[in-house]
């Protein structure tokens, strides 16, 4: 295979721009505004954006989507965005090559946009590998060693659960910076109900109960996938046989919890060991690195960290983390239900 077949195919198998319906296929995405459930504000910024760049007869202004947690509607929030200004986009995630960028950018359409998922993931191996990605959102170039290229005049959608790892240069650049708050409990509730209405409906089972559904929402701590994915456990455990349920919605929930590793409480496996190490710990505190070292992780890890802390289970000190009166209690109940006391 000769050079000019090597690229020929690189560049065939890079993502190209969807459109219309093509941007929801294989996903559980709203396809409405109305339907997207909660982030009022974030969406009336967006809506907003989008009827002012209309006006202004231009592209949308870059967008950054930052917020702590994943699953909480980025992706789906883009989505909308640009089916409602009717064009193209290209989703990546991570580290993005200028090499690969160009090739992307050649097959897009002023105004498309490139929705970029974990944007901070670009800086991971320095910040010399995102340094194209500057002149990009200021001035609508790609600088190399080999000269100046012009792309088409697109809007950048960032998205990131870890936004202090982006340089403010690139921070800065972004226009619009939609806040995404947390759920309520009744939006939460309402999630469910619109998600179990695809998904047992298809099926002919009753739908969950009130009780079932806020077995749901708690144990996926309100985030909208985590709730598509323990909806789907329990459809999947009702089909089977694994799961016991009436015609009044009532579900037993077992084996949602053994399949998925959540407690009730909305703890996964990692969490549960996280705090397992500070109970094991002096005075149930414990530096990060000794936290890192016995989860077997890199760093302490920070999602997990933050659910913690929200949650009350654990606070940070002096020496790194502790347990909180909760947090041991928790902890303590946690050990007997594994046998370890």
């Amino acid at each position: 295979m000769n050079i000019q077949d090597t690229l020929r195919r690189r560049v065939a198998a890079m993502p190209g721009p969807k459109r219309g319906d093509a941007l929801f296929e294989g996903t559980d995405y709203p396809r409405e505004w109305k339907d997207f459930i909660g982030q009022d504000e974030a969406k009336h910024f967006l809506m907003a954006s989008i009827a002012s760049a209309r006006v202004r007869k231009t592209r949308l202004d870059h967008t950054l989507i930052a917020t702590g947690a994943h699953g909480v509607g980025k992706s789906a929030l883009a989505r909308l965005v640009a089916k409602e200004l009717d064009v193209g986009m290209v989703e990546v995630q991570g580290v993005l090559e200028v090499t690969d960028a160009l090739r992307i950018f050649s097959a897009m359409k002023d105004g498309d946009i490139l929705f970029w998922d974990e944007i901070h993931l670009a800086i991971s191996r320095g910040k010399s590998k995102a340094e194209w990605l500057l002149p990009l959102l200021q001035d609508g170039v790609i600088v190399t060693p080999q000269g100046v290229t012009v792309v088409p005049d697109i809007t950048v959608i960032g998205a990131t659960t870890d936004v202090q790892k982006l340089p403010e240069t690139i921070i800065s650049r972004f226009v619009i910076k939609p806040v995404l708050d947390s759920y309520t409990a009744e939006q939460a509730d309402a999630i469910v109900q619109v998600s179990a209405r695809s998904l047992f409906g298809a099926c002919d089972l009753p739908l969950p109960n009130g009780y079932t559904r806020n077995v749901i929402a708690t144990a996926a701590n309100r985030n909208p996938r985590a709730i598509m994915q323990l909806l789907k456990i329990l459809r999947d455990s009702a089909l089977s046989g694994d799961a016991s349920y009436g015609d009044a919605g009532v579900y037993s929930t077992d084996a949602v919890f053994r399949w998925s590793g959540l407690t009730p409480d909305g703890l996964d496996r990692l969490a549960q060991e996280y705090l397992m190490v500070l109970y094991m710990q002096p005075g149930f505190k414990a530096g990060e690195k000794t936290i890192a070292q016995a989860l077997g992780e890199p760093t302490p890890p920070r999602h997990t960290e933050k659910l913690l802390i929200q949650k009350g289970l654990i606070r940070v000190c002096s020496n790194g983390r502790e347990l909180t009166t909760e947090g041991s209690e928790r902890t303590l109940e946690l050990a007997e239900d594994l046998g370890l006391v």
